[in-house]
């Protein structure tokens, strides 16, 4: 099975978004539970568990954020790394 090398076939704007989708997507789907979670909190009628919600969501897609950034830049430093055959 041939390996299909996506920088060198298609256009880097085309290559970035089919790489970037899926953490795009997971962020939706993350962003989809917290609404899920503070309509579900908000029924309790406790107006300091829906504010404890709300500010903690921005907080966690932060981090979120930061992780994803730092996790894509790790993964490539490891590649080229590994591409120079050098371990650590």
């Amino acid at each position: 099975m041939e390996e299909k090398n996506i920088f060198m076939s298609d256009s880097i704007s085309k290559s970035y978004l089919r790489l970037a989708l899926p953490v795009v997507m997971s962020m939706v789907v993350t962003l989809i539970y917290n609404l899920a979670d503070t309509f579900f909190v908000a029924r309790t009628g406790c107006t300091a568990l829906v504010a404890g919600v709300s500010l903690g969501a921005p907080v966690f897609t932060f981090l979120m954020a930061v992780g994803n950034v730092l996790g894509q830049g790790g993964s490539v430093l490891i590649s080229r790394l590994l591409g120079a055959e050098r371990q650590g």
